[in-house]
């Protein structure tokens, strides 16, 4: 869950400073966690995440330059830190009514994780966001995450929409009958609308050695009647 992650060490006395988006009971959560991990939340929004940016970056700089510590990242910075304001309180929105559809569900799920990517589309009038949740049901015998992609164009002055989509993986496809796809993660978007996805597949028992772990990379292309169809082969490395 956390999008953001800093290690930061003064005389040996360690703590880890976290952006979590969204957080474990709010939009955004900025934390401090020593070593016995006693997690403190320092700063909280639930209308703006720009707000949680801001004061992770305070935080940490007071780390530094007040209190003497060395701070290095230890997370790769999520994808929703490079969105612009416009979109990135979009995706606040989409989190926010995610949530709140949780609730309410028969079966309860909470929003653990979000990613999202945008880009000036090639005719240059949109550009496009892609967005993508990741959710956990509260019942027990559901373990295994579910995840929901939203393509929207955006004119400058208002979102449309394009496509919903649940279980990206399902979308892709795979010529070797051998494995399946496990989970799909969107990497990216291109300037064609075109989105980037990379696999984690997993041997079928008895087709071959079900130990091997394997990884895949796809391109997906949205229809104009909202489906999602491969404008790439699925290519596969295994380890």
């Amino acid at each position: 869950m956390s999008t953001t992650q800093y290690q930061c060490l003064n005389n040996g006395i360690q703590k880890l400073i976290s952006l979590d988006y969204p957080g474990k009971k709010h939009l955004c959560e900025v934390s401090v966690t020593p070593v016995d991990g006693s997690r403190d939340v320092k700063w909280y929004a639930n209308q703006d995440s720009e707000f949680c940016n801001i004061k992770l970056k305070e935080l940490v700089g007071k780390f530094q330059t007040l209190w003497g510590y060395t701070c290095e990242g230890q997370k790769k910075p999520s994808s929703l830190l490079g969105l612009n304001l416009r979109h990135r309180r979009a995706v606040d929105l989409i989190i926010k009514d995610v949530s709140r559809e949780g609730k309410d569900a028969g079966i309860p799920f909470t929003v653990t994780a979000a990613q999202a990517h945008a880009t000036r589309l090639s005719d240059e009038t949109l550009s496009a966001l892609v967005v993508q949740l990741i959710m956990n049901a509260k019942d027990s015998d559901i373990s295994k995450p579910i995840d929901r992609t939203y393509f929207i164009e955006d004119d400058g002055d208002q979102f449309r929409t394009r496509s919903v989509f649940s279980g990206l993986h399902n979308s892709l496809t795979i010529d070797d009958d051998q494995y399946r796809i496990d989970s799909a993660t969107v990497d990216g978007i291109n300037s064609a609308g075109e989105i980037a996805v990379t696999t984690v597949l997993s041997a079928l028992s008895g087709n071959t050695d079900d130990s091997i772990r394997c990884t895949g990379t796809q391109t997906l292309r949205t229809a104009a009647d909202g489906s999602w169809f491969p404008a790439s082969e699925h290519l596969i490395e295994c380890e």
